[in-house]
């Protein structure tokens, strides 16, 4: 399965996969939207699975936008039950 990146006004979803394969689509996504505010919400609720590489995509993300004074907030169910949880989205 794939990575999906659909906008809907200033929310970013992420539908699908986030691992090795499909990192480079987030990373080359963001490379091109990320001057549109001081404020990027990401939603990835219709994340299916997601491993160390997507996590470690995430936190990139994350200081990348950092770095030019804007805001990243990562939202959605799933980002909270395997904050809560533990890894039991994560696959090896």
């Amino acid at each position: 399965m794939d990575l999906e990146i659909k906008r809907i006004k200033d929310v970013f979803y992420l539908t699908g996969v986030l691992n090795n394969k499909t990192l480079s689509h987030l990373k080359s996504h963001f490379n091109y939207t990320i001057d549109l505010g001081p404020n990027i919400i990401l939603n990835i609720a219709g994340i299916k699975k997601i491993d160390l590489a997507g996590m470690k995509g995430l936190e990139e993300l994350y200081e990348q936008i950092s770095c030019m004074n804007q805001r990243l907030c990562i939202t959605g169910l799933k980002f909270n039950q395997l904050r809560n949880q533990g890894t039991s989205l994560l696959v090896a």
